[in-house]
């Protein structure tokens, strides 16, 4: 099993074509955690609509107490 590690902060309009694009590669054991940056509630709404249809898409908000930016967002979805 492989973990992608989706990081965004206010780009909804990206995210939905990232996740179709994910789900339709070849390669299935995998799970997907989008970590919010922003609390963009577009985004939730979003990864909420992938959750429904596959469980392997999972969405984390990122605490202020990590730093901000990609590697704060890896970090924590670590």
């Amino acid at each position: 099993m492989i973990t992608i590690i989706v990081a965004t902060n206010k780009r909804a309009n990206l995210l939905r074509e990232a996740l179709f694009s994910i789900l339709k590669q070849n390669y299935s054991d995998f799970e997907c955690i989008v970590v919010d940056d922003a609390a963009d509630h577009e985004t939730e709404q979003i990864v909420l609509f992938f959750q429904e249809k596959d469980t392997r898409f999972k969405f984390v908000r990122k605490p202020e107490s990590f730093a901000q930016g990609l590697p704060g967002c890896r970090n924590f979805a670590l």
